[in-house]
């Protein structure tokens, strides 16, 4: 489930993991990245949203001292791209 590519400088890789529910059936994929510069983390988390993507979607979002939806992907390994794209921009300002 890792990214493949390497993060960009200063990210890393805080938590990564499936919860499984088998009352539902459902696994949850969760990963966490942290960055060293600040109070700031990017989450992707699996998410139900009823009107998408029949039901189920995976949210990329933003924690700490920059909070925001980077947005709502269908597909896992896009929901890293997002995340990724995301973390390369951080700090080019």
């Amino acid at each position: 489930m890792a990214i493949a590519e390497t993060l960009p400088k200063n990210w890393h890789l805080e938590e990564e993991g499936v919860s499984y529910h088998g009352f539902i059936d459902q696994e949850y994929p969760r990963v966490v990245y942290s960055y060293d510069g600040g109070n700031l983390l990017v989450r992707i988390n699996r998410v139900q949203e009823p009107n998408k993507f029949g039901g189920w979607g995976y949210l990329v979002w933003t924690a700490g001292e920059h909070s925001e939806e980077l947005g709502i992907v269908e597909e896992f390994d896009d929901a890293k791209q997002l995340a990724l794209e995301f973390m390369r921009e951080y700090g080019t300002d």
